[in-house]
């Protein structure tokens, strides 16, 4: 952070501050985050659940919507005269 007294430190929080810079959050008065620690959710129960989740796998639909994101193919994307933007581009519509 500026020691500078000109500083406007809202926008230093707003703007520039990093979730490592928070190191406790209080909300409604209650403690939800203490020392960079979660309090109100169970982390290790949340890392069970998300390998109990991912050890299934994928069904079908989720991995053709998986490869489907990964392999995006410029033909469906429209072309330059279909955008409303003058600064769109295909790849960028």
């Amino acid at each position: 952070m500026n020691a500078d007294p000109e500083f406007d430190i809202a926008d230093a929080f707003v703007e520039r501050a990093m979730g490592a810079d928070v190191a406790t959050v209080v909300i409604g008065g209650k403690v939800v985050v203490e020392d960079h620690r979660p309090r109100t959710i169970d982390v290790e129960g949340l890392y069970r659940e998300v390998r109990a989740f991912c050890a299934k796998g994928l069904t079908p639909e989720q991995r053709a919507r998986a490869e489907f994101f990964r392999n995006p193919r410029i033909a469906d994307l429209p072309n330059s005269s279909e955008c409303s933007s003058s600064s769109c581009t295909p790849a960028r519509c």
